[in-house]
């Protein structure tokens, strides 16, 4: 992996015998480093390459406060070394100080300008603060200073895939398993990018291989059990776990899956105790785990109806995540959005001249029934499920290259040329392609694409839009108790939520003016549980399939799910989730208040 500090420790002017120490904590000698780092230090008590050296060493044994003293007394004596400043940055990151760290590590990549190391830590320590974008940022401009080290691409594919980017870690996952295919966390991580894009096959062989080369290791196990779960092999599953729960229970992400998992085959008591026992370390654990253990804990409590408690819960679980939702710009997108594609300009924008009926674009807010519309879609025959594909969302980007104006997408869209949509459309019809070369129709059923459905029309006239819908409160509730990746930012506090569904509300309601040439069938989520055939053959309809009596019974499907509504898909269509915000009301005024008018006049306050 890169030096842990981001500088070359082997500086002209450095004592020999100090490098020797460097370079045998490069190569994990810890004892010959301290030996090093003590006898300098006792010939030459200022030297502060010696403090580092010594920082680094009880860094490295976990003594991260004295490992702190040390550079605070040695950034005095030169306050400006990027060594120096690195090293306290990646102390403050071992400490559990992420935002500090942060601040530090930038300033010593500032002060190493085109350096690979100091952007590698700086994107880690931007990860562990929930920066996310910053995290990309810091990680992709190492691996082009770096293309061949293994380590900065395996925290790139980590980042992507806390994006919410599974497709797009997979190509630096697989880098870093090539280069080094003897390390189980690249194979580790690579299963888990594999999963989360339904290649069921291929992330168990990565699960298995990390756990061949480290059987101790948690998080291939863990993610070995979610794959056989999202199978329905769900007995397969609880067993995995309940065979290595010894030498494991102590781990968090092992008890939140034993939690599920066992809870699913009957053991509920065993699920239970093993999360409260978890739950008296919680503050020992990092802000993630101690988020998946209280989404746990709510999930279970709601089960058993104790819905105060489990609202306690799930707001505990997302206050161990930062504020981060930008509300400026959130409208300033909006906005964008619709001056690009308004009313007037509309008719006018140029179109690709492709046409193809195999996209399938399945919208709306998430936890809105996007899930369950493409399961069914997906049981027919003709049709093959594709899952959330960042597809769209990567064409949006793509504009900007293809149109060579330096503008951001949307403004780029305005400059697309008939020839340049068609290249966009066939990529992605190739795309789509191999997910079933011998489909009708594939699915994207990504909810926010409701956000391009302008470039959707652009780059696919005449493709089906299926614009899924439900309750406000349900949807916002529904999202507020899911454990989202941090990508999607609103969905940590309750105010937040409640702008963001009025913002997709404000965009929704421009689209239904401004496209009206686009095929959109709107699907209240609702009316779909109350009369399930009805609304199926008015889906097959639009989408000029005909009738398949499969698709009433979606959840004998054998396609791997791996979203939120997992749970829903894998069983005949239920009731119980309209209107659930109604059991936890007396806990959502800031939510309902922030609603407002978006709300149906019978649930408005």
């Amino acid at each position: 992996m890169p030096d842990p500090a981001p500088s070359n420790a082997r500086t002209p002017a450095m004592d020999p015998r100090l490098r020797a120490g460097f370079e045998a904590f490069f190569r994990r000698d810890v004892a010959a480093a301290q030996a090093a780092a003590a006898t300098a230090l006792k010939e030459r008590p200022d030297d502060t390459d010696a403090m580092r050296l010594a920082a680094m060493v009880v860094r490295a044994k976990g003594q991260v406060p004295v490992a702190l003293e040390m550079l605070v007394r040695a950034l005095r004596l030169r306050p400006e070394d990027p060594a120096l400043i690195g090293e306290y940055g990646l102390a403050l990151l071992a400490g559990g100080r992420a935002e500090e760290a942060v601040k530090a590590l930038a300033h010593a990549a500032e002060l190493l300008p085109g350096n690979a190391t100091a952007l590698f830590h700086l994107g880690r320590a931007q990860n562990e603060a929930f920066d996310l974008d910053g995290a990309l940022r810091s990680l992709q401009a190492a691996a082009k200073l770096d293309p061949a080290n293994p380590e900065i691409k395996l925290q790139l594919g980590i980042a992507l895939l806390n994006m919410g980017l599974p497709l797009r870690a997979i190509e630096p996952l697989a880098q870093s398993v090539d280069a080094r295919p003897g390390h189980s966390e690249s194979h580790h991580y690579l299963g888990s990018a594999l999963r989360l894009v339904n290649d069921v096959a291929r992330a168990q062989r990565s699960f298995e291989r990390a756990l061949e080369l480290r059987p101790e290791s948690i998080g291939p196990l863990v993610g070995l059990a979610q794959t056989l779960e999202q199978r329905g092999e769900f007995e397969a599953a609880a067993e995995l776990l309940e065979r290595h729960r010894p030498d494991a229970e102590r781990h968090p992400s092992f008890t939140v899956a034993y939690a599920r998992i066992a809870a699913r085959v009957g053991k509920v008591s065993e699920a239970r105790a093993l999360l409260d026992t978890t739950l008296t370390r919680v503050e020992t654990f990092r802000p993630p785990a101690r988020a998946g253990l209280y989404f746990s804990l709510g999930r279970m409590l709601e089960e058993q109806k104790d819905f105060d408690g489990a609202f306690r819960a799930f707001r505990q679980a997302n206050e161990q995540f930062p504020a981060r939702y930008d509300r400026t710009h959130a409208r300033a997108y909006t906005d964008r959005i619709m001056s690009v594609y308004s009313l007037w300009s509309v008719p006018g924008m140029p179109r690709a001249s492709v046409r193809s009926e195999l996209p399938i674009f399945i919208v709306g807010m998430p936890r809105s029934g996007t899930s369950l519309v493409e399961q069914i879609l997906g049981a027919h025959p003709l049709v093959a499920a594709g899952g959330e594909l960042r597809d769209v969302d990567q064409l949006a980007l793509g504009t900007r290259r293809f149109v060579q104006s330096g503008e951001r997408y949307p403004e780029s869209a305005l400059s697309l040329t008939t020839a340049q949509l068609d290249e966009m459309a066939r990529r992605h019809l190739d795309r789509l392609r191999e997910i079933d070369p011998a489909a009708r129709h594939v699915t994207d059923k990504m909810p926010h694409n409701f956000r391009h459905l302008g470039l959707i029309r652009q780059v696919f006239p005449g493709a089906r839009v299926i614009h899924c819908t439900r309750h406000p409160a349900d949807v916002c509730v529904s999202c507020y108790t899911s454990a989202f990746s941090q990508a999607h930012r609103y969905a940590n506090r309750l105010a937040d939520l409640a702008f963001e569904y009025r913002e997709y509300a404000r965009l929704m309601k421009h689209w239904s003016a401004a496209l009206t040439d686009v095929p959109l069938l709107e699907l209240p989520y609702e009316e779909l549980t109350r009369d399930q055939e009805g609304w199926t053959r008015r889906l097959l309809e639009f989408c000029g399939l005909d009738w398949h009596e499969g698709c009433l019974r979606f959840y004998e499907s054998e396609r791997v799910v791996h979203t939120a509504s997992m749970d829903q898909v894998r069983k005949p269509i239920y009731h119980s989730s309209v209107a659930r915000y109604r059991r936890y009301e007396a806990h959502l005024a800031e939510l309902l208040d922030g609603l407002g008018d978006a709300l149906p006049a019978e649930s408005a306050r």
